[in-house]
């Protein structure tokens, strides 16, 4: 097959928006795991860098429009080179700036919502700013007539999606964790400066051209079969506000959708990258399908509304033949099992075989499959499930959209540039309310039904664009009755997150907010016997209390002197922070927890069955709780402690890597006070090391590690005093915590025997901020 100097270039010219978005994707993914160091990764912080990374997008649009209308095709490409030179530049730099000089030097500047949020936005603005000029500047540089503008936009942007998605699960599976995140950023400049050359190469040999005649009297057709101006037309401005409604469901779904499977896949830190490489990818694939369809349509208008009217449509019915399936035996084996259990997917022996792949296709394909629930079923059947269809529609959508409203061939840029910057706005507005807003005081059950009562307005536009108008108002009946149903189908908020752990209603108390979802299950009857804790779905502890939670803090409880002020990280069952006040001479226990509805679902499980344990926990007054990032809440705080730990966490959950870095720990050693003690659990060996190099003194327990800036003192005589005191036993029995048996690993040894005595181990083999490597699975 012979391919036309045209055809190569068109072909070239969407290798590199492909390249564009990939890069694009990389820098999302690094960017906002630093920007969450400096910032906290709390709910208003991710909010507000969502939010700051759209809003520069949508002012990039409308300069990008604007430019491209006003300049020659060569300029039109020199603009686009220039900002993706921009990008890459700016990239090279990005770890200077959003880690030297913004966590590391001005700190301070998070401290304050209104600085925090100014601060994000200057910081992401020119980068943001740059990926949204080059959009216009391209769809005007690579569309010869407006008659071809659905298809070749459609291209065009289908490649840059499709690149996203691949950026998305490269990032997850093949650079996060082998790479820092400066490499990664080199190497997505890299990739722009290529984009960048290659665009200023085939850019002179990207010519403008007339419509064939063919394509001309296809066009005139078009025209003369939209309706004429009158009640049904909808002019540009009309369609700029049906976008970003469109942005506004789009982006909302979006955070409904990560809530949702971060719960059924028990989330770790490959989760949320190859989430968004899934719905990435089939929102490409739709487009590319609507770039290819769009040629045939004359009513690109009705195709555009009809298929933004299934949008949200789609979305709850895709989620509740989800759960009719798991529950009837036909959807993917396991899964009901998976959804009531306690642990999350090991992932590890899976991204080694992703990354040998091209070695040993064969053994990929054997490990992906294996299980039950397998790898593929459940990280490729099950988010496909919930985001295929609606993701379809809304990239279909996309073409048809620009065939709509372009008309003019000296609008082109400016046109694509308004769009875009509707969307845009529209998801900003989406990213702002659908988290802090509907999920905190409505839920998932909610949010998701107010988004298909939302999507009404798309099925009654559309309505009123294909029905004639003596059976219009029986179409808007049945529509409604459509909606509503469905709206009904979809499960409420305790018995649609009792589904998603395996439970019925009755065995399960729920607390859900924008933080995220906590549910305490207990199978047997009248919640005798152990209640587990499931956070986002996942299994953290238990009550009654007792193990690894209650020696984490039983143990530097009785080691240090005179705990007066503690502090913990985690909520949980609450096991580790009441095992924290174990000593009469603490004054103030601070529990620090990023999920806010934890404490909301021990209040509910201490009214239906009292426990001592709680009871404690929930009316000592010297028991204190702040809901936000625990490492950003130490940062920001001049505030020094006589304990500070955190409870056990997966070293693979993500954002772990904050809390087990080198950084985080020489944080733990300033915020203590002299002859304070820093905890924390020791899932791995690097752990330890990187502990060891933080701290000059360090006690190993088990899998405990305690460390301090001053010798610690140790006599076992003392220890056994304090364990023996009356309020200390009659702390622990109150929660049936066998304390002695706890205990027993502190006074059992020598200080020798506790004394960790690994040398300082090497710098390139610790967990640091910009390379958790104990997070991914190094």
């Amino acid at each position: 097959m012979v391919i036309s100097l045209e055809s190569g270039v068109t072909i070239g010219f969407l290798a590199i928006y492909v390249l564009s978005g990939f890069s694009a994707l990389l820098y999302q993914v690094v960017w906002q795991r630093m920007l969450t160091i400096f910032s906290g990764s709390d709910l208003y912080a991710t909010t507000t860098i969502v939010a700051a990374f759209m809003a520069g997008l949508g002012v990039g649009s409308l300069a990008g429009g604007a430019i491209a209308d006003r300049v020659t095709l060569r300029g039109q490409i020199r603009f686009f080179a220039t900002a993706e030179l921009c990008i890459g530049a700016f990239a090279l730099v990005s770890k200077w700036w959003y880690y030297d000089v913004l966590y590391v030097r001005h700190g301070a500047l998070a401290q304050s919502p209104v600085t925090l949020a100014a601060v994000l936005f200057g910081s992401l603005l020119i980068p943001t700013f740059c990926m949204g000029v080059s959009f216009p500047l391209i769809s005007k540089a690579f569309t010869p007539s407006v008659e071809e503008a659905g298809s070749r936009i459609g291209l065009l942007y289908a490649g840059n999606t499709f690149g996203a998605a691949a950026g998305a699960f490269a990032a997850a599976w093949f650079f996060l964790g082998n790479l820092a995140f400066p490499e990664v950023l080199w190497l997505g400049a890299a990739i722009n400066f290529v984009v960048a050359v290659l665009a200023l190469i085939l850019g002179p040999k990207l010519r403008s051209r007339s419509a064939s005649p063919a394509a001309a009297s296809r066009a005139a057709t078009v025209r003369s079969s939209r309706p004429k101006k009158g009640r049904a037309a909808l002019s540009f401005n009309q369609w700029l506000w049906i976008y970003a409604l469109s942005g506004f469901v789009a982006l909302s779904l979006e955070i409904v959708w990560f809530r949702l499977l971060g719960v059924m896949l028990k989330s770790n830190s490959f989760t949320f990258p190859h989430v968004l490489a899934i719905y990435l990818a089939s929102l490409a694939l739709g487009i590319a399908g609507g770039a290819f369809m769009v040629r045939r349509s004359v009513r690109a208008d009705q195709v555009c509304l009809g298929l933004l009217a299934g949008v949200s449509a789609a979305a709850a019915l895709s989620l509740v033949l989800l759960l009719w399936a798991s529950e009837s035996g036909l959807a993917v084996s396991g899964l009901e099992a998976y959804l009531g259990g306690y642990e999350s997917f090991d992932v590890a022996p899976i991204r080694q075989a992703i990354q040998e792949a091209l070695t040993s296709p064969l053994r990929l394909l054997r490990i992906v499959t294996a299980s039950s629930p397998s790898f593929a079923s459940l990280y490729l059947a099950v988010p496909l499930a919930v985001v295929a269809l609606p993701s379809l529609l809304m990239g279909l959508s996309f073409p048809f959209l620009q065939r709509a409203v372009q008309d003019s061939p000296e609008e082109v840029g400016r046109r694509v540039g308004w769009l875009q910057a509707a969307n845009i706005l529209g998801a900003t507005l989406g990213a702002v309310v659908a988290g802090p807003v509907f999920l905190h005081h409505a839920g998932v059950s909610w949010t998701l039904r107010g988004l298909v009562a939302l999507g009404g307005a798309f099925v009654f536009l559309w309505v009123s664009r294909i029905a004639r108008s003596r059976v219009r108002r029986h179409t808007y009946m049945a529509a409604t009755a459509a909606l509503a149903w469905l709206i009904w189908l979809v499960p409420e908020g305790s018995e649609l997150w009792a589904r998603l752990h395996g439970a019925t209603p009755e065995n399960v108390l729920v607390a859900e907010d924008g933080s995220g979802v906590s549910v305490l299950k207990n199978t047997a009857d009248g919640f005798a016997g152990a209640t587990v804790v499931y956070v986002n779905g996942l299994g953290q502890s238990w009550i009654p209390f007792g193990g690894v939670h209650s020696q984490l803090g039983i143990i530097p409880a009785l080691l240090h002197p005179n705990p007066r002020e503690v502090a913990v990280i985690g909520l949980g069952s609450g096991d580790t922070a009441y095992s924290l006040g174990g000593r009469e001479a603490t004054h103030t226990i601070t529990c620090i927890e990023i999920i806010a509805a934890q404490l909301d679902t021990l209040r509910q499980l201490q009214d239906r069955k009292p426990y001592g344990g709680l009871e404690g926990l929930l009316t000592d007054t010297r028991f204190g709780f702040a809901f936000t990032d625990g490492r950003s809440y130490l940062a920001r705080s001049d505030r020094q402690f006589d304990v500070i730990e955190a409870d056990a966490l997966r070293p693979n959950s993500a954002f772990a890597g904050n809390l087990y870095s080198y950084e985080y720990f020489l944080l733990l050693r300033s915020r203590l006070k002299p002859g304070g003690l820093a905890v924390t659990w020791a899932p791995t060996p690097r752990v330890v090391a990187t502990f060891a190099r933080a701290f000059p003194h360090v006690f190993q327990i088990d899998s405990i590690l305690v460390g301090s800036a001053d010798p610690i003192p140790y006599d076992s005589d003392v220890i056994r005093a304090r364990l023996e005191h009356p309020f200390t036993q009659n702390h622990y029995s109150r929660a049936g915590i066998n304390v002695n048996l706890l205990a027993a690993p502190l006074l059992d040894r020598s200080r020798e025997d506790l004394t960790l005595d690994s040398g300082v181990p090497a710098a390139d083999d610790l967990n640091t901020d910009l390379h958790p490597k104990d997070e991914y699975g190094l």
